[in-house]
Protein backbone atom coordinates (compact mmCIF):
# COMPACT_ATOMS: atom_id res chain seq x y z
CA UNK A 1 0.00 0.00 0.00
CA UNK A 2 0.84 3.38 -0.67
CA UNK A 3 2.86 4.88 2.20
CA UNK A 4 0.59 8.11 4.01
CA UNK A 5 3.45 10.74 4.75
CA UNK A 6 1.04 12.06 7.40
CA UNK A 7 1.90 8.89 9.83
CA UNK A 8 4.28 9.99 12.67
CA UNK A 9 5.26 6.65 13.25
CA UNK A 10 6.56 3.90 10.54
CA UNK A 11 8.03 1.28 12.91
CA UNK A 12 6.69 -2.50 12.08
CA UNK A 13 3.82 -1.93 14.75
CA UNK A 14 2.59 1.05 13.40
CA UNK A 15 2.52 0.40 9.57
CA UNK A 16 0.70 -2.92 10.14
CA UNK A 17 -2.26 -1.28 12.27
CA UNK A 18 -2.15 1.02 8.99
CA UNK A 19 -1.80 -1.67 6.60
CA UNK A 20 -4.87 -3.86 8.08
CA UNK A 21 -7.21 -0.13 8.35
CA UNK A 22 -6.30 0.14 4.30
CA UNK A 23 -7.42 -3.55 4.04
CA UNK A 24 -10.78 -3.06 6.18
CA UNK A 25 -11.70 0.04 3.65
CA UNK A 26 -10.16 -1.51 0.58
CA UNK A 27 -12.65 -4.93 1.34
CA UNK A 28 -15.68 -3.01 2.03
CA UNK A 29 -15.59 -1.45 -1.55
CA UNK A 30 -14.40 -4.93 -3.43
CA UNK A 31 -17.33 -5.95 -6.06
CA UNK A 32 -17.39 -9.04 -7.82
CA UNK A 33 -17.53 -6.65 -11.02
CA UNK A 34 -14.40 -4.77 -10.06
CA UNK A 35 -12.66 -7.76 -8.30
CA UNK A 36 -10.63 -8.46 -11.43
CA UNK A 37 -9.67 -5.27 -11.71
CA UNK A 38 -8.62 -4.35 -8.17
CA UNK A 39 -5.68 -2.61 -7.07
CA UNK A 40 -4.55 -5.81 -4.60
CA UNK A 41 -3.11 -7.37 -7.60
CA UNK A 42 -0.63 -5.01 -7.86
CA UNK A 43 0.82 -6.16 -4.10
CA UNK A 44 0.38 -9.69 -4.35
CA UNK A 45 4.29 -11.26 -3.61
CA UNK A 46 5.94 -14.64 -3.29
CA UNK A 47 6.99 -13.31 0.26
CA UNK A 48 5.96 -15.02 3.50
CA UNK A 49 2.56 -14.44 5.16
CA UNK A 50 2.37 -11.34 7.64
CA UNK A 51 0.85 -12.70 10.96
CA UNK A 52 -1.69 -10.51 11.89
CA UNK A 53 -2.71 -8.84 8.35
CA UNK A 54 -2.32 -12.02 5.95
CA UNK A 55 -3.68 -14.50 8.76
CA UNK A 56 -3.78 -14.92 12.80
CA UNK A 57 -3.37 -17.76 15.25
CA UNK A 58 -7.10 -18.59 16.85
CA UNK A 59 -7.31 -18.97 20.51
CA UNK A 60 -6.82 -22.92 19.79
CA UNK A 61 -3.46 -21.98 17.84
CA UNK A 62 -5.24 -22.66 14.08
CA UNK A 63 -3.96 -20.72 11.74
CA UNK A 64 -6.82 -18.62 10.01
CA UNK A 65 -6.41 -17.07 6.95
CA UNK A 66 -7.97 -13.27 6.78
CA UNK A 67 -9.94 -11.89 4.01
CA UNK A 68 -7.29 -10.20 2.57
Amino acid sequence: MPLDFSQDCRCPACLKEIVKEKIAEYLQNITPDNASTAIAKNYVTSSQPIEGIDYYLNQDGQFVLTAW
